[in-house]
């Protein structure tokens, strides 16, 4: 998980990948139950990223566990898409409101005030990661099913929250960098998904389906490491006249 989420991104969140590195590791705990381990865990992540302390109330989460169908999911999914900003900038600017620095702007807004000029739009990348996102949520129900016993329904409860705001968080720094703690479980569930495509669906169809999601997916981190661009941007816009 380190060297990949290190290639995602760069040596900017070194630390903080380290960190999400063992709470990755502390989910396995918070899994079984044993809640005063997960907390020494977290703690000691903490040692590398302070920000890692989000990880502690996650422990309330066993008890609500997301039990909503398909469809509600997708709702939910796609409103916070769509209306995710307005919902954003509400809470920064106004019950926030003596943060002006914590203003909530877009990456377009930020190259046309001239405060972001690497790369913008939505990028192969991020189509690729929402792509994942909806599909997990299509097999979220019988995957709970299927891996209960495993701890699915914890880890995905968090991660379900990190995937709804990935797009919206991503404009911001601090934001983002707060759901990646979120969005780490992503790997577990993932891999659940993948496993269960293929043992458990028509093989097919389902094997070839999982390989072809895991190629997509190292085609995409060679590609960063080839042309060294930053995962989610993977094409520039270096004259946008707004």
């Amino acid at each position: 998980f380190y060297l990949t989420n290190h290639l995602e991104h760069s040596m900017n969140i070194i630390r903080q990948e380290a960190a999400m590195s063992i709470i990755l590791y502390a989910y396995t705990l918070l899994i079984k139950g044993k809640v005063k381990q997960y907390v020494g865990w977290i703690l000691f992540a903490s040692l590398f990223h302070f920000s890692s302390i989000i990880c502690l109330p996650f422990i309330l989460l066993r008890k609500i566990q997301l039990k909503l169908p398909v469809y509600a999911q997708l709702m939910i999914y796609a409103l916070i898409f769509i209306y995710g900003n307005d919902i954003i900038s509400f809470i920064l600017d106004t019950l926030l409101g003596g943060f002006g620095n914590f203003s909530y702007i877009s990456k377009l807004e930020a190259i046309e005030n001239d405060e972001f000029d690497i790369q913008s739009g939505s990028g192969l990348g991020v189509l690729f990661i929402n792509f994942k996102y909806i599909l997990l949520i299509l097999f979220s129900r019988v995957l709970s099913k299927e891996y209960r016993q495993q701890g699915f329904d914890i880890i995905y409860t968090i991660t379900f929250i990190g995937m709804c705001f990935y797009r919206v968080s991503m404009n911001n720094q601090i934001l983002s960098r707060i759901m990646m703690f979120f969005t780490i479980g992503f790997v577990i569930c993932y891999a659940m998904m993948l496993m269960y495509i293929a043992t458990k669906t028509n093989k097919t169809i389902g094997i070839p389906f999982a390989i072809g999601l895991v190629m997509a997916e190292i085609i995409i981190v060679l590609y960063k490491i080839y042309t060294g661009e930053p995962y989610q941007f993977i094409w520039d816009v270096p004259n946008l006249n707004l």
